[in-house]
This record gives C-alpha cells, structure tokens and sequence, in this order.
C-alpha cells in the first residue's frame, strides 16, 4: 500500500506540474499573440496616420497652388481703349492665370507709387480667370483707383521691372473654398486668420 502512495503521489505531483508548465505555456502564448496584435495595431494606427498626414499635405500643397494663380504687378500702357491722346495710363495689372481655373473674392491690394492722398488700396469683389489692369487715377483726381479692366491684348502693358517706387506691398484675398490668404514680397503667399466680420459678408 505504501508503494501505491507513492505512486500515486507521483503521479499527482507530475501532472500536477505537467499543467503547470502547460498554463505557463498557455500564458507564454497568449503574451506573444498580445504582442503580436499590439504590433499589428500600432502599424495599422502608424498607416493610418502618414496616409492621413500625406493627404494633408497634399491637399494644403494644391490649395497653396490654386492661391498662388493670382498675382498683381505695376505697369503701363498706350493702349487707345484705355490712353488719351496716347498718353502713359499707369496702373497695376492683376493676373488669375493657371493650370487650374479659380475665382478669388474680396481682392485687396496694397501698393506704393500711386500718389492720390488717400493711399487707397484696391479692392476687387471677384476676379475671375484672366488679366486685367486697374488703372491709377491719382493724376486725373477722384477716386484712387479706376475700374478694372479686362486685358485682351497683353503686350500692349508694359510692366514697372526697374521703378522702385512702384511695388505691390500686400494681396489679400480668399480662396473659392473661403480660406484667407495673403502675400507680401517679404512673407511669400501665407494663409491666415480670417479677417472679422469678413466671413458674414461673404456669406449669401
């Protein structure tokens, strides 16, 4: 009888520490598989995140752009739809060209050389796609600037390149998307804040 005990005792002993190491193995198991699912999360989350983040960029790189179609300059022209008596009408020529076709909104620019005391800057409510030339009034008086006129013949404008007193300062305008922009010689094209109470006038 001692003998069974101690068989039996033995017996116990190893299965007892058989289903020890097979828990522990269990546990082993499932603490890779744990791993394995966390690295394969975290891939999965890190994916996510650059495709998010390269589709972001990608898009603020098109609407950058889109806003960079429109630029203005100083020039001059003899033209006889716009001259009298082919005389120098100076103004500032304002281009929406591209690649990709926009209209921009609530155009400011800011210039020097325009020498009407009011220092007005010009303001356009839209500018669709094209050239035009906004013609400076301060020799004749009145308003600083005149309406803008569409350019159908672009050599007859001759632009300012060599007069240093005669720059465009400051562009602000919104995007067909309502997002505001600005340029400056020294700043480059930089969207910013919305200006108050601009976004409720723009609205219909």
């Amino acid at each position: 009888m001692s003998a069974n005990i101690e068989l039996g005792s033995v017996a116990d002993v190893t299965a007892a520490a058989a289903a020890l190491a097979g828990l522990a193995l269990s546990a082993r198991s499932l603490k890779v598989a744990q791993s394995a699912n966390d690295t394969a999360e975290r891939t999965r989350t890190e994916t996510i995140d650059a495709a998010r983040t390269a589709a972001s960029r990608e898009d603020d790189r098109d609407r950058r752009a889109l806003a960079s179609h429109l630029q203005a300059w100083w020039a001059y022209t003899e033209d006889p739809s716009i001259s009298t008596n082919g005389a120098k009408v100076y103004g500032v020529v304002v281009s929406n060209r591209g690649s990709t076709s926009a209209v921009f909104h609530d155009v400011r620019i800011a210039t020097v050389g325009n020498n009407h005391p009011s220092g007005e800057d010009i303001e356009i409510v839209t500018v669709p796609p094209g050239l035009y030339f906004v013609p400076s009034n301060a020799v004749t008086g009145g308003s600083a600037w005149g309406r803008p006129v569409l350019v159908t013949d672009e050599s007859a404008f001759f632009p300012l390149t060599f007069a240093r007193k005669y720059d465009v300062t400051t562009i602000r305008f919104r995007d067909q998307l309502g997002t505001p922009w600005q340029w400056k010689p020294t700043d480059g094209l930089v969207e910013v804040a919305p200006e108050a109470g601009r976004e409720t006038a723009a609205t219909p």
